[in-house]
């Protein structure tokens, strides 16, 4: 019974042993498969047919930007050729028509004086400056309708320490035939003027309209210088031409006759002690 005891014994003994040996085997951890590395992208080499392609491409499209270019560079040019052609032949018709247009009026007045009768009168003289409104006058002692006044003006005086002016009277206008007659001047600002006055106020002063009045590019201011100046009347048309240059067409609806007179001094501020204007080269013609 003990041996039986000791047999068994034996026998679990072995057997813990053996568990235990057993639990103290590690287990084995399968190992993970080793991932691939990213492998580098290797660019692939162009083909000599590729390159060829993107040059000819590149070139194609360098050619055709050109090309445009040109074209919108020789529309400009073509453009601008034919605005200054055109802005020639504007100017080159603007000269042709002031041409003509300078002729035919030229004519017209060759034309009125070859059928006008001279009239005999004094050529050459002064006007003489009064205390104002007594204007300085030279009367021709014709009365007119249509006619030709003209005659050449010396300037009184350095116009930047005395201004003047001169001019003529001529052809009544309707109402006080004492005060009503048309009056053209320069003046030695650059002005031309076309007045009619209306009526004497306090002290003798002219009220005048302002008929017309225009710049003057050829008027000579100098102190020494001199201006010729003519005036045409023709029924209710009338011209003003300065040294040979045509000024203005005037609108003379007034047409009764009245004595034809030089005169100076048409404004106060062009008035001043000493003041005289010699003439010379006085013509009037009376027209039909």
């Amino acid at each position: 019974m003990q041996l039986h005891h000791a047999r068994l014994y034996i026998v679990l003994s072995f057997i813990a042993i053996v568990t235990i040996a057993c639990a103290a085997q590690p287990t084995a951890t399968p190992t993970p498969a080793p991932t691939a590395l990213p492998t580098a992208t290797t660019a692939a080499t162009p083909t000599p047919d590729a390159t060829a392609t993107v040059i000819a491409q590149a070139t194609a499209t360098a050619q055709a930007e050109a090309t445009v270019n040109a074209r919108w560079e020789a529309t400009i040019a073509a453009r601008s050729q034919q605005n200054a052609t055109a802005t020639a032949v504007a100017r080159t018709t603007a000269t042709a028509y002031a041409q003509a247009t300078a002729q035919a009026r030229e004519m017209y007045f060759a034309n009125l004086l070859a059928s006008a009768k001279k009239m005999n009168i004094q050529t050459e003289g002064e006007l003489i400056g009064r205390n104002w409104p007594t204007m300085g006058v030279f009367p021709t002692t014709y009365q007119l309708k249509n006619l030709v006044i003209e005659a050449r003006f010396f300037n009184p005086a350095d116009p930047n320490i005395n201004p003047w002016d001169y001019g003529f009277f001529f052809r009544y206008g309707l109402g006080n035939p004492s005060v009503s007659q048309y009056r053209l001047c320069v003046t030695s600002s650059g002005e031309w003027r076309l007045m009619m006055p209306t009526q004497t106020v306090a002290g003798g002063a002219v009220q005048s309209n302002h008929l017309a009045r225009g710049q003057l590019s050829n008027l000579d201011r100098s102190p020494t210088g001199s201006n010729h100046l003519r005036v045409i009347a023709q029924e209710t048309v009338g011209h003003f031409i300065l040294n040979g240059q045509y000024i203005a067409t005037l609108d003379l609806p007034e047409i009764h006759a009245a004595e034809v007179k030089l005169g100076t001094a048409f404004f106060t501020a062009n008035s001043f002690p000493g003041l005289r204007v010699k003439f010379t080269d006085l013509n009037l013609y009376a027209l039909p």
